[in-house]
């Protein structure tokens, strides 16, 4: 039990870490500085086509030597992360197959640093790659890939791939690089990913007379449509709820995506379709205030309990995560199987959550770096051993998430749930009956078919930050009409993506 109980308590910090503020002065010592850095280089300023020749002249210079796998390595690498304090774990095995390389991770964990906050962090990540400072390897997780990819500051890591004969795409969800990629170009690397799937209200599901057997997915509109339905049907609709833990803005990183264009370099927050979004969504009932002088509900579907869906809730979210694949693997009460969450367009979205590396232009090392980067996301067997500090390392590795590699995906999963299954062999658990090495087989067979449906990221950290003032005015302190928001909201996103 100890080790499900150190990796929920992991995930809910996080999940309240990212609820918390940023401060404004931050934002402005980082525009100082990049006005002072564009003062510099106004001589080396670039359009948009001067920098896909300069990106094209780096490019070759790459295609001219294939990645000779018998070579030796060596050199020095330096690495920036925030989140990713499993990164130091793999540079210590990076460099223990390879003596003569040497590899300095510097993150919030690992060095001075240990102060600064997401914002700060990517505010110098941006200075760094714009005055040409930034380290090897950049870790861009929960910031906006497009606009680094935009800026020209970044390889292109498809290069790196078609010429390395050991590198086979196939062994990866090209899915996700899909998703992530600019004007055809890969300028990231997600280490894992994460989405939601949503368990439904059985009984309340058949009142309603729902397909569950057939039904596809569902976005916020459906999943609202159907709670008010289902309320006019419940026995006490008044502490009858729509899910545990929504706030109204649970759905922005699903939504938002679908406004604005970093490739065409617009925005449409002013429309009515995200007027009708923030109406729609300012319906939402939650305890949760920003100031924290409201409750948020932290309920889940775990360990075989879905008592509090038989009558409370309409839905209740699956985070497809190590942590929760046991839940797949029980037959309860209260609940659907899972569907997929969309968004409004039924696109299926997904998040690169932790660990999403970048090769700076600026780099002297970019072959090492390309190296180091196919070696993190390499396949891996599991361990062998089920103690749990091995277990939780194995885990943390990927922080619980998706594995970019295929492979990964099926061995940390099957493994995560043979040791849940062990921790939890003393409940009560309703599990799924017959053949488990089958049954497992299948339930991972069946997520991986969710993981090859995601096809478009989320909103990321910055666009949360610079929205966030906004919409808690309009959620939840009534200081701003719908129409007032959204032209605020329109206003500095367009900002944002001329900056």
């Amino acid at each position: 039990m100890k080790n499900k109980s150190f990796n929920i308590i992991f995930l809910v910090s996080i999940a309240l870490l990212l609820l918390s503020g940023c401060s404004g002065s931050e934002s402005g010592m980082y525009s100082e500085k990049m006005d002072e850095i564009r003062s510099k280089n106004t001589t080396e300023a670039t359009t948009d086509e001067d920098n896909k020749v300069k990106n094209k002249k780096v490019d070759k210079s790459i295609e001219s030597s294939d990645i000779d796998e018998e070579k030796e390595l060596r050199g020095t690498l330096t690495v920036s992360t925030y989140w990713d304090g499993y990164m130091t774990k793999r540079a210590e095995e990076f460099m223990e197959l390879y003596p003569n390389v040497k590899i300095e991770v510097k993150g919030s964990e690992n060095n001075q640093n240990a102060s600064e906050t997401l914002e700060m962090y990517g505010n110098r990540i941006a200075v760094e790659l714009m005055s040409g400072t930034a380290t090897d390897l950049v870790d861009l997780a929960k910031f906006d890939i497009y606009k680094q990819a935009k800026s020209g500051l970044l390889c292109d890591l498809y290069k790196f791939m078609d010429n390395d004969k050991a590198f086979d795409k196939s062994d990866y969800y090209t899915n996700i690089f899909e998703a992530m990629e600019y004007n055809g170009g890969l300028y990231a690397m997600p280490f894992a990913f994460e989405y939601n799937m949503l368990y439904i209200n059985r009984k309340m599901a058949e009142k309603l007379d729902i397909d569950l057997k057939n039904l596809e997915g569902l976005n916020y509109i459906e999943m609202m449509d159907i709670y008010e339905k289902a309320k006019e049907k419940h026995k006490d609709p008044k502490n009858f709820r729509i899910m545990p833990g929504i706030v109204k803005e649970s759905f922005d990183d699903y939504e938002f995506p679908e406004f604005y264009d970093v490739e065409k370099n617009k925005a449409w927050f002013d429309s009515q379709e995200f007027l009708d979004y923030l109406n729609i969504t300012n319906s939402i009932e939650t305890k949760y205030m920003p100031d924290n002088t409201g409750s948020w509900d932290m309920t889940r579907v775990s360990m075989g309990n879905d008592d509090f869906m038989e009558s409370k809730y309409m839905f209740v979210r699956l985070d497809i995560n190590a942590v929760d694949v046991h839940n797949l693997m029980i037959d309860y009460d209260n609940i659907s199987e899972p569907v997929p969450l969309l968004n409004s367009q039924n696109n299926a979205m997904v998040n690169t959550f932790f660990g999403t590396y970048g090769i700076p232009q600026s780099s002297k090392n970019k072959e090492l770096a390309w190296e180091f980067l196919k070696y993190c996301i390499s396949e891996r067997e599991a361990p062998e051993s089920d103690k749990h500090e091995t277990a939780y390392s194995y885990f943390m590795d990927y922080h619980g998430c998706v594995p970019i590699n295929i492979k990964n995906f099926y061995n940390l999963y099957e493994y995560q749930y043979k040791i849940d299954r062990k921790n939890f062999s003393d409940l009560n658990i309703p599990w799924k009956k017959g053949n488990q090495e089958k049954l497992i087989k299948d339930v991972l067979d069946k997520v991986h078919s969710w993981n090859l449906e995601r096809n478009k990221l989320v909103s990321n950290f910055e666009l949360w930050s610079l929205t966030k003032k906004e919409l808690d005015n309009f959620y939840y302190y009534d200081l701003s009409t719908a129409e007032e928001t959204a032209k605020i909201i329109q206003n500095k996103v367009m900002s944002y993506l001329n900056e």
